[in-house]
């Protein structure tokens, strides 16, 4: 019934823009932002381990303030996980020196390897993200970042210590990441990118695991077991997108190494490729990751999409098991605040000699700003 009323939204929302910001007469902007989304997942087939579910998946609210060309910072808060996601201050070297030699960013925000998560949460293309980005992405930590953008390349270099704002995940990291974008122009877009990290753990004992791409379980159907004796976790990934008007392509390859004393090492390794076909004519808006699409027209945008992704946590004598999923799916953009996904999975695992084959429907109705 939630996700009902929240499409009844759609209606005011196409009437007006919503004045969720305000800009002084200094160049100053302060606002809100936020996302709501409500989902419904069903399982078919292999769906003993599953329990079909309805409920809110983010509450997401946060605040802004920025100075273009000078510094920005924010801090935004999701109710439904209660966890902190970003808390940061950026400011622009070029306002300080009066030469460009980048913006320096503090505070608790997202480490870079993992294509799929490093974007906001209100513009991901499917429900989930794809298994190999949920296994060996890091997650946010507390650190500072250095980040130079030139016409056609950036480069980010960030450092990591202590915990999270949670409480949780002690220890150290240094990350770089490098896009080379020779097409950068609205519909036109061309991002070739790596990356590579390296975490020290305070812990001395990790995991690598994964679950279907429908969120309201916590089932995992390939999981490496407890990794005793890590001493440190290297993750590198390998990134492609290209937009050509109305249609976009995404590409990614991930692999991480768990470095472990008096044991062999560990290797888990998996790759994300999906295209999407705007019907409606317009392009994905495009800032270093994707966005959502604005509509042209009053009728809304129509998206169309198809995503396989692996995952294969078998490795070092090691069953954590091998998984594959194709996901077919399709995104309503009633106006640039409203927006309803629906999602199909099927999913293959096998792990030590057992199969399991789930099939997911999922659909969301999201309010963001």
């Amino acid at each position: 019934m939630l996700i009902v009323g929240l499409m009844g939204v759609a209606g005011s929302a196409a009437a007006a823009d919503w004045p969720t910001s305000y800009k002084f007469d200094n160049g100053d902007q302060i606002g809100l932002t936020g996302a709501y989304a409500y989902d419904q997942n069903h399982f078919s087939g292999d769906d003993a381990l599953f329990d079909n579910d309805h409920r809110m998946r983010r509450k997401e609210f946060g605040a802004f303030y920025r100075r273009d060309g000078v510094f920005d910072m924010g801090v935004q808060y999701d109710f439904q996980s209660h966890l902190w996601l970003d808390i940061y201050a950026r400011v622009q070297t070029k306002a300080l020196f009066g030469k460009d030699y980048g913006a320096i960013r503090v505070g608790y925000f997202k480490t870079p390897i993992g294509l799929d998560s490093a974007g906001a949460t209100r513009a991901v293309s499917f429900l989930e993200a794809p298994l190999a980005t949920q296994a060996i992405y890091e997650g946010r930590r507390t650190g500072v970042e250095w980040a130079l953008t030139r016409k056609t390349w950036n480069l980010q270099l960030q450092g990591f210590a202590g915990q999270d704002v949670e409480g949780d995940n002690e220890g150290t990291t240094v990350a770089g990441h490098f896009t080379w974008t020779p097409h950068k122009a609205a519909g036109d877009v061309l991002h070739l990118g790596v990356g590579y990290s390296v975490e020290n753990p305070d812990a001395s004992s990790s995991r690598v695991r994964s679950k279907i791409e429908a969120g309201l379980t916590d089932t995992r159907l390939i999981d490496s077991g407890a990794l005793p004796g890590t001493t440190h976790i290297a993750r590198a990934g390998l990134e492609f997108i290209r937009i050509a008007g109305p249609f976009t392509v995404l590409a990614e390859h991930l692999e991480q190494t768990v470095a472990r004393e008096g044991f062999a090492d560990f290797n888990a390794q998996g790759n994300t490729v999906y295209g999407s076909w705007v019907v409606t004519g317009e392009s994905r808006p495009y800032t270093g990751t994707l966005g959502n699409v604005t509509p042209k027209g009053p009728a809304g945008a129509l998206e169309l999409l198809l995503r396989y992704s692996d995952l294969d946590l078998n490795d070092a004598g090691l069953e954590g098991g091998y998984q594959h999923d194709w996901t077919v799916g399709a995104n309503y953009y009633f106006t640039s605040h409203f927006k309803v996904q629906v999602n199909y999975i099927k999913a293959n695992s096998r792990r030590a000699g057992v199969e399991v084959d789930p099939n997911a429907f999922g659909i969301r109705a999201q309010v963001m700003f």
